[in-house]
């Protein structure tokens, strides 16, 4: 699960990580995120040695468990609008404007 085929796909994988990550780790807490990840991404290399018990693809990458973790917001509405509520807040309080003297 921790081998990539190539670095466009370490990439890839990190690039979603960077995106998705820290709202689900914070909606999950860090263990619950890092469990719900390593057993989506075994999961996934399950289904496809299930699937496909004869192949001789390589079964390379974190793809399952980004996969995974990524099933949470496409499929909530509410994590979407929390996400995007949070991405236009400002990170730090803005000041208010001196009112007219």
């Amino acid at each position: 699960m921790f081998l990539h085929g190539s670095w466009s796909h370490i990439i890839g994988n990190m690039v979603f990580f960077w995106a998705f990550g820290p709202e689900i780790e914070d909606a999950m807490n860090p263990l619950r995120f890092s469990a719900f990840y390593l057993s989506g991404g075994l999961l996934a290399k399950l289904a496809q040695v299930l699937a496909s018990p004869n192949s001789t693809v390589p079964n390379l990458g974190a793809s399952g468990g980004r996969s995974c973790y990524l099933d949470i917001p496409l499929h909530s509405l509410q994590f979407w609008l929390e996400l995007v509520r949070r991405r236009s807040s400002p990170s730090r309080p803005q000041p208010k404007a001196n009112p007219k003297r």
